[in-house]
């Protein structure tokens, strides 16, 4: 593998593959002298699924930190489709495709699934227009509730809906939170013990 300026191991691309979206370098990251995280290398294509796995303690959830820009890595470095974000704050990164996603679901609950959805929407579209049409806005936000299958879902308060439901919706805030067209990846922070199969597998549409 070839090596970055850093002296990272670069994950190499094989002909005719496609490019990875998320590139991780040769990360590492210590807290008061104590190595949390040692020259970590990984890569993920697009529509691939990675999963970080360890036991409590091993440093999975600094990593996605690290990754998600919570915090800055001591070296290494982090790409974004081709993009160096190492020194992007969180915002930055996720306006330009990164998302996450947490073990406690992150919605609002006393909100309809649809305002929440239009509460990502409209802030993306501000960035570009002062004031978006709200006709526009109700319209971005119900096709992204049609991807993640939750179109019968949409006036209920989003406190009632199961934790698979409200992944889904999670899901749908960082598509409609993200820069125009889909963001290249998502980071969930951890699986949640005792999942559900059935609301596993709703979720198997979703991973691309």
């Amino acid at each position: 593998m070839p090596l970055s300026p850093s002296g990272a191991v670069v994950p190499e691309v094989s002909s005719g593959a496609a490019a990875p979206a998320l590139v991780v370098a040769g990360l590492s990251w210590h807290i008061d002298g104590a190595r949390i995280l040692n020259d970590v290398t990984l890569s993920a294509a697009p529509g691939e699924f990675v999963a970080v796995i360890g036991p409590n303690g091993a440093g999975k959830t600094s990593l996605f930190n690290l990754i998600t820009g919570t915090h800055r890595p001591d070296a290494g470095r982090v790409e974004l489709l081709g993009r160096d974000v190492t020194a992007l704050p969180v915002h930055r990164r996720a306006r330009l495709g990164l998302g996450r996603s947490f073990q406690s679901s992150a919605v609002f609950p006393s909100l309809s699934v649809r305002e929440n959805i239009r509460l990502a929407v409209h802030a993306r579209m501000r960035r570009d227009r002062a004031r978006p049409p709200a006709a526009a806005v109700t319209r971005a936000a119900e096709e992204y509730l049609e991807r993640v299958r939750l179109t019968e879902r949409t006036q209920a308060d989003a406190a009632v809906l199961s934790h698979g439901d409200k992944r889904k919706v999670e899901i749908a805030l960082v598509l409609a939170g993200a820069a125009l067209g889909d963001p290249a990846g998502r980071a969930d922070g951890r699986g949640r013990p005792g999942r559900d199969p059935a609301a596993a597998g709703g979720h198997q549409h979703l991973v691309r």
